[in-house]
């Protein structure tokens, strides 16, 4: 994470509090099996995981036969990632790197990374977009990026739809800025179009695509509800259906853009017009 530290130390229980409750957990299996359908059943995949803070998705990864290195600022979620790594057995596969994402080692930032994740951080980033060009300079030619953040659409229909408060609804219209309880910190909401299109400006990148992640978990009031194994079971199909079907994506409480970055003689010859 990019903010300092410490502030994320002290989140390490709530952090994994909401790993554990339905909705954190429909979080990291939707955004997995997006990520499969580009990655699934590789192995001696180089994966960078920015701002992967206790590495339950770097730990997947790894268990998958790929070297994974995790950047993260947090000390205390990094010892967590660790031993996480040695219970599972992938230490070997794994390499933890202390260090904010947008001041990496040079080893790591001119590196020829495979994939790169950067999953629930833009949001934290005083750069916003304009941190996409360095967070993607280590990936390889033919390299898969995928980002998750926060859907500034999803607000507003939450707070009218679960929150039945239509006057903080309106309020919400067109509002960037949320507070996050998990880390007690101010963070920047985007459109999931503000994103593509940011990174299809680049000409670095084809085969862009948009993903929805709790498409409707989250306007369902009802919480008590989804922690009935039965109940999940259902939701959680519903939202591998939902997740690239329009118009949900466009709602969902998360959005997860994956692209693939073209080849050297394919952007020269986008940025020569030919």
């Amino acid at each position: 994470m990019y903010e300092s530290g410490s502030k994320f130390d002290k989140s390490v229980d709530a952090r994994a509090h909401w790993q554990s409750s339905p909705w954190g957990r429909l979080r990291y299996t939707v955004a997995r099996a997006n990520l499969d359908t580009y990655v699934g059943g590789r192995s001696g995949l180089r994966v960078l995981d920015l701002g992967g803070g206790d590495g339950l998705e770097s730990i997947l990864l790894a268990r998958n036969g790929n070297q994974v290195t995790l950047v993260d600022s947090s000390p205390a979620m990094l010892d967590i990632a660790s031993g996480r790594a040695d219970a599972a057995g992938v230490s070997a596969s794994m390499t933890f790197v202390n260090s904010e994402v947008l001041d990496l080692p040079r080893s790591i930032a001119t590196g020829s990374f495979d994939v790169v994740l950067l999953h629930n951080v833009l949001q934290y980033l005083p750069q916003g977009i304009g941190a996409l060009p360095a967070v993607t300079a280590p990936l390889a030619d033919g390299g898969i990026f995928s980002v998750i953040s926060i859907n500034k659409f999803s607000e507003p229909i939450a707070a009218a739809a679960r929150r039945a408060d239509p006057t903080e609804a309106l309020n919400l219209l067109g509002e960037s800025r949320y507070r996050s309880v998990t880390f007690d910190s101010d963070l920047t909401m985007f459109a999931a179009g503000d994103i593509i299109d940011a990174i299809e400006a680049t000409g670095d990148f084809g085969d862009v695509n948009h993903y929805g992640i709790r498409c409707f978990s989250d306007f369902i009031a009802a919480d008590d509800e989804k922690w009935d194994p039965e109940f999940y079971s259902a939701l959680e199909a519903l939202e591998l259906a939902s997740t690239a079907r329009w118009p949900y994506m466009h709602t969902a409480r998360l959005f997860q853009i994956i692209g693939r970055r073209a080849s050297k003689d394919a952007r020269q010859s986008r940025g020569s017009g030919r």
